[in-house]
């Protein structure tokens, strides 16, 4: 084979393996983000997260120090395999702790029965904060205090990107 035809079977196999480790990836993370037992499961046990964390840094450290597993046949592969998956494991754990609607949803959250919003109160003129993670709280108009009294602020992780701002 000629030298441009060997570049080019080289270039559609590195794509083809990018593109099944991110249609792996996404895959996962869509069962982690929309299927609800394996959604509570992740919510419920963070070792999840850690494990794949662990997972993927020995098989980082594996493929990025050692040239003996990173060069021979079955074992790059299988690596590369454990890697992805480790990898997509923590993308999906990381995914289902985003506070809101799933990341992949055009949808914005909803506001709950009880705020003011839901209620048709406030007319859309007051600014609201969307405290969406269930252990923070509802959506309250801001500066109506919490249960400490303070003014209500979003919650760290919580989604900014507030469409009544």
């Amino acid at each position: 084979m000629d030298d441009k035809k060997v570049r080019h079977v080289f270039i559609r196999k590195v794509y083809t393996i990018i593109s099944v480790q991110l249609l792996v990836t996404v895959g996962i993370i869509a069962v982690f983000t929309f299927v609800s037992p394996v959604r509570n499961f992740v919510q419920r046990n963070i070792a999840v997260y850690y494990c794949s964390y662990a997972v993927f840094l020995v098989t980082y450290l594996v493929l990025a120090c050692c040239q003996g597993p990173r060069r021979r046949f079955p074992w790059n592969l299988i690596l590369l395999s454990i890697f992805t998956l480790a990898m997509a494991f923590m993308t999906g754990a990381i995914a289902r702790y985003w506070l809101g609607n799933p990341p992949l949803s055009p949808f914005p959250p909803s506001p709950s029965p009880s705020s003011p919003v839901a209620r048709g109160g406030g007319g859309g003129k007051e600014r609201v904060h969307r405290a969406t993670c269930p252990r923070v709280g509802v959506a309250r108009p801001a500066g109506e205090g919490g249960s400490d009294g303070e003014e209500n602020q979003p919650h760290p992780g919580s989604n900014l990107g507030d469409p009544l701002a």
